[in-house]
């Protein structure tokens, strides 16, 4: 068995440089000192909460991206609302043997840009909605990108579409 491993503080830090490109990008360009100082405190006191909120649900969807390679969770796992903030997210896989391993670095590496892109877009969509439209687009086609390479690269596994 495969584990893909996400480590917080390297999705934490692609957060806090993309914010801070688009704060810069509204401070410069667009003369928005206030709204570019929000988007930058994305990982700060408080807020880092709501993005660990965040990258739990994110979590959720990709490990579901990654069916028919992913592996279910423990059923008597206890599951609750608060703030679920691992040092590291994994996702098992089975049947990876099946996969190149140039297709699971890939698969691993838009795993970790998708799950930023959503808690960009997530932050974004309370403090610029109209920026958050971008990180939106971004993700859609990073999960259409996963998806492809999870349906479309495994031989001997299930196809995701019934064709």
């Amino acid at each position: 068995m495969t584990v893909l491993t996400f480590r917080r503080d390297a999705l934490l830090y692609d957060i806090a440089n993309y914010a801070y490109i688009e704060g810069h990008r509204l401070d410069i360009c667009e003369g928005e000192t206030a709204l570019s100082h929000l988007v930058m405190d994305i990982c700060q006191a408080g807020n880092i909460d709501r993005v660990a909120r965040t990258l739990a649900i994110v979590y959720s969807y990709a490990v579901e991206l990654l069916r028919p390679l992913s592996v279910d969770a423990d059923s008597d796992t206890c599951v609750d609302n608060g703030i679920w903030w691992p040092e590291v997210y994994e996702i098992p896989l089975h049947d990876t043997d099946r996969l190149r391993g140039s297709a699971l670095t890939l698969i691993s590496r838009l795993v970790h840009e998708y799950m930023v892109y959503k808690a960009l877009y997530d932050w974004l969509s309370m403090v610029d909605p109209t920026a958050a439209a971008l990180w939106a687009e971004r993700s859609a086609v990073t999960a259409m990108e996963v998806r492809r390479m999870v349906c479309g690269n495994a031989a001997g596994v299930r196809r995701c579409h019934p064709f």
